[in-house]
Formats: C-alpha cells, sequence, structure tokens
C-alpha cells in the first residue's frame, strides 16, 4: 500500500511529500533491521538515522555501495541529507526531483531478496496505536463545521506573514488531505512547515542571524528543540562536534552551552500556543 500510495504521489507532482514518507519509511526499515539482528533490544537502537546508517547490521546486508548511495541521499549533512531537508520544512515541491523517491523505493525493493537469504528472521516492530491514547478524549471540530471557514484559511495562507512565501502549494495541499480525511498525508506536510514558520518567529523575534532559517552543509539545523527551549544557545547557533579520532561521519550535534537570555518567542506567541507546540513537538 505504501508503493502505491508513493507512485500516486509521483503521478501528481507532490515530491516533497512523497519523498518525506519514503524517507521515513528507510528509517523505519533500518529500525527494524537492527532490531531483527538484536533480539529486539530497544535500549541499543540508535536515536538518529545517521548512527543507524553507521551501524556495523547495515553495513553488513547492504554492502558498501548501497550504503554509500543510500548515506549520501538521506544521511549526514555533506550529503544530499534529503530526510532532514523535507521533514524539516526546507524545501518547496519544485527545489526536489521525484526521482529520488523511486530511487530510494526501489532500493528499499532491491533489499527484499537479501533479507531472504539471510540466517536471521527479520520482523516489523508494531504500529504506535493512538486510538486509546488521551487525544481520543478530546473533542476536535469536525472537517464539515470547518469547511464553511475553508477560504478564510486559504486566504491566510496567501496573505499572513507567517506562511513563508512559496511555500502555499504545500499548505494548500495539506489542506486539500484534512478535508479528504487523509490525515496521515496532512501531518507529514503540515508539521514540517509548521515547524519552519516558527523558526523564522524565531530567528525574528531573537535578532538571529538571518542564516539560521537555512540548510547548510556544515552547520546543524535551527530545529524546533533549540526553537522551542526557554533560552538561546551561548553561540546563538549548533555546531559540530567532530569526535576525536572517528572524523565528519559520526558528527554530533551540540550546544555550546545555554545563555541567560530569554527566548522572546514565548512572549511572541503566549503560553496558551508555546504549550501546544511544546505538545506537538517535545514532550
Amino acid at each position: 500500500k505504501n508503493g502505491l500510495d508513493l507512485y500516486l504521489l509521483i503521478s501528481q507532482n507532490q515530491s516533497v511529500l512523497s519523498l518525506s514518507i519514503v524517507t521515513s519509511l528507510i528509517e523505519r526499515f533500518l529500525q527494524d533491521l537492527f532490531l531483527s539482528r538484536t533480539n529486539n533490544n530497544t535500549k541499543l537502537l540508535p536515536r538518529k538515522l545517521n548512527e543507524l546508517l553507521l551501524n556495523e547490521h547495515a553495513s553488513s546486508i547492504f554492502g558498501p555501495d548501497r550504503l554509500f548511495m543510500l548515506r549520501t541521499l538521506v544521511g549526514p549533512l555533506h550529503g544530499l541529507n534529503l530526510r532532514n531537508l523535507c521533514w524539516h520544512g526546507f524545501v518547496k515541491n519544485h527545489e526536489v526531483s521525484s526521482i529520488y523517491t523511486s530511487l530510494i523505493l526501489l532500493f528499499i525493493l532491491s533489499i527484499v531478496p537479501i533479507l531472504d537469504k539471510q540466517e536471521f528472521t527479520y520482523t516489523t516492530a508494531p504500529l504506535l496505536d493512538l486510538s486509546s491514547s488521551f487525544l481520543s478524549y478530546l473533542q476536535p471540530y469536525s472537517r464539515d463545521q470547518l469547511q464553511d471557514g475553508r477560504q478564510v484559511i486559504q486566504q491566510l495562507f496567501k496573505r499572513s506573514s507567517f506562511f513563508l512565501p512559496g511555500h502555499e502549494t504545500l499548505w494548500n495541499s495539506a489542506l486539500e488531505y484534512y478535508f479528504s480525511g487523509q490525515d496521515y498525508f496532512f501531518q507529514a506536510l503540515a508539521l514540517p512547515q509548521l515547524e519552519h514558520s516558527i523558526r523564522r518567529v524565531y530567528v525574528m523575534v531573537n535578532r538571529c542571524p538571518e542564516r539560521m532559517t537555512t540548510a547548510e552543509s556544515d552547520v546543524l539545523y535551527t530545529t524546533i528543540d533549540i526553537i522551542l527551549a526557554p533560552t538561546l544557545p551561548a553561540s546563538g547557533e549548533r555546531e559540530i562536534k567532530i569526535i576525536p579520532n572517528k572524523g565528519q561521519e559520526e558528527a554530533e550535534a551540540t550546544v555550546s552551552g545555554w545563555s541567560n537570555l530569554k527566548n522572546k518567542i514565548y512572549e511572541e506567541l503566549g503560553d496558551a500556543i508555546m504549550n501546544l507546540l511544546l505538545d506537538i513537538y517535545i514532550w
């Protein structure tokens, strides 16, 4: 079903959404592969995608050529880093090609016969079931109730400075998916776009360098954990820390201390909205 969804998205020129989904699938695939090789030991499971790609289990199964290709596409900063570009809201549809989605999907399919020949059993971890969570007790507006305000919302995408120029198409697509009941597609588009809009608010109210709103190959992105922190980093931005004797391949994110300067985004957005954002992204 995921493959069919991706094919339809590619045919509809939804390159950002299709790439976001296929990169999440490859990350989930790598996690399942690691757990299958470690007797489902979740305590050893790496948290970051790049750590999964560097793991010996992936290397032994994929081989050096496949692993190099995958790391070039979705791995560290000095590669294309497609996963982070999409999931942190940096790119627009015309800035990435659906060819990348097709290539990663073909990579996944090419691994299937290799797994069939392995001595271990590849198993997939169960998906999270949120149906019984506290969210089910909330009383959200129905889609029908919001239909009357649909045109107003679309006008906000065009007129409000909160929505970045050139990103209206992605917001409108997210809205279409919401009203058609395709919540997974809606969230896969809306959450990264919301993060990027909040990133600009953070930079503006704290008078940070404008470059902190961009994605660069030598500086780690200003991600949501920094944006929603109560104080600013001492250096103003995240740095890359190279682990001695291990080089760039295992670069880690670090914040060179925290300053006493308050993050003014709390004053700008207010407690209610900040608590909502922390609920969605952090807590």
